[in-house]
């Protein structure tokens, strides 16, 4: 049983952290503004604002910014500003063992979210400070619905790879961040899982790719449901995203994953809504999970 951190109230504290991309001064006062709106104190660390190269600082400085905050007592909350790419680098500097706040982001925050299910410890797969600020009542009255511990069923229209009904602890995030975590200990065990997948800016012949080492890893071979979430701004190689001559891979998001996943003989879905796209609906990782997939829809509710 993964340790729950336990649910926000009315005064508790929600730390902005920059584990990956820098921040500017304009994001943080849109993201404080809507989180003391709904009755959050904020706390904006020393060192937010540092910047190297696109990271928000050094890492040692990213990390220490994110272990002050974790080991803080008291419950709580810790939102990265941004995703893009750093959070890995921050893996072996950090120590998210216990379970007292909530760590909360997507995209490239699968790299913290991967390394607290290695820790046994439930997170928040959610906008970071940067989406939120601009993000529909859909995605902003998810996230904090979830940070209140009130579980609301999510439900969301998908298309069905394959129909069913399962149970498991819901795992995953963006996929380009996993495949970069294979072989490392920070990959999560998928074994009884429900896996989300979602990713942007990819090559769709690199989504086959990414999968095809999955399925040759014996990856998928232990799940007990699959939820794919958006996959945006996919690209082809073709004159429409910028090369000389049309080169299309052939096969549709759709039909790669349906090959991947149609016959493991679980429930699975593409087109949950959650992801780089709106709405994104926040997701409660490290929690079991019921899963039902209809022809039309998909439905995430707590077990």
């Amino acid at each position: 049983m993964n340790r729950i951190p336990s649910a926000l109230s009315s005064g508790d504290v929600i730390t902005l952290v920059a584990p990956s991309r820098f921040t500017n001064q304009d994001q943080i006062q849109a993201v404080t503004a809507i989180l003391e709106g709904e009755g959050f104190r904020v706390e904006v660390p020393e060192g937010l604002l540092e910047r190297e190269g696109q990271f928000g600082g050094e890492d040692a400085h990213r990390a220490r910014i994110i272990q002050e905050a974790w080991n803080r007592k008291g419950n709580g909350a810790l939102l990265p500003m941004r995703g893009g790419y750093g959070a890995a680098r921050l893996l072996n500097h950090v120590d998210l063992s216990n379970a007292s706040k909530w760590m909360c982001g997507f995209s490239d925050i699968t790299a913290l979210h991967s390394l607290l299910s290695v820790n046994g410890v439930a997170s928040l797969h959610s906008p970071v400070g940067s989406t939120l600020i601009n993000a529909p009542d859909e995605t902003q009255s998810s996230f904090f619905a979830q940070l209140r511990g009130e579980q609301p069923a999510l439900f969301s229209a998908t298309s069905a790879i394959k129909e069913g009904r399962s149970e498991g602890e819901l795992v995953g995030g963006n996929l380009s961040v996993l495949f970069s975590l294979q072989g490392t200990p920070f990959f999560p065990d998928l074994n009884g899982k429900i896996l989300f997948l979602e990713d942007i800016d990819e090559m769709v012949y690199h989504l086959d790719r990414m999968l095809v080492n999955f399925s040759l890893s014996k990856v998928f071979s232990g799940l007990k449901g699959v939820v794919l979430g958006q996959f945006s701004d996919m690209r082809d190689n073709t004159k429409e995203f910028g090369f000389s001559a049309d080169n299309p891979f052939g096969k549709s998001v759709y039909e790669i994953c349906s090959e991947h996943f149609k016959n493991l003989g679980i429930p699975v879905c593409l087109g949950f809504a959650s992801g780089h796209d709106a709405p994104n609906l926040s997701l409660p990782f490290g929690q079991p999970m019921k899963l039902e997939v209809t022809e039309f829809a998909t439905t995430l509710s707590f077990a």
